[in-house]
């Protein structure tokens, strides 16, 4: 892993945290963050906003697709799909959390709404 510092591991710790402390909202979480992927990479294929889900996110959505590679973009759907099917074999949410966060993000670039 990539981290330059301290501060930029415990973001993900963080980020992981207020994702799995409440285990009944997980999945809705879970389905949301692939929402704003799936935005992410429609606008970087179509260069349009009306296919987007999070219409009032267009500006930053447009921006975020600027960054992200469509290679990247897909692999973090897919990752976001396997975590997902670990969790419905009771793997530890905190730890499959952090596991997720640091392959979608491995420099700690957060590129959250």
């Amino acid at each position: 892993l990539c981290f330059s510092s301290e501060a930029e591991r415990q973001g993900i710790f963080d980020l992981a945290e207020a994702f799995s402390g409440d285990k009944s909202r997980l999945d809705l979480k879970l389905n949301l963050l692939r929402l704003w992927y799936r935005d992410i990479l429609l606008y970087k294929i179509y260069r349009n906003s009306d296919c987007l889900l999070n219409k009032d996110k267009a500006a930053e959505i447009a921006s975020l697709s600027s960054i992200w590679s469509l290679e990247n973009l897909l692999k973090a759907l897919l990752w976001i799909e396997d975590y997902h099917q670990a969790l419905t074999y009771n793997a530890n949410p905190q730890l499959t959390m952090e596991g997720l966060f640091m392959k979608i993000y491995p420099k700690n670039e957060i590129l959250l709404p």
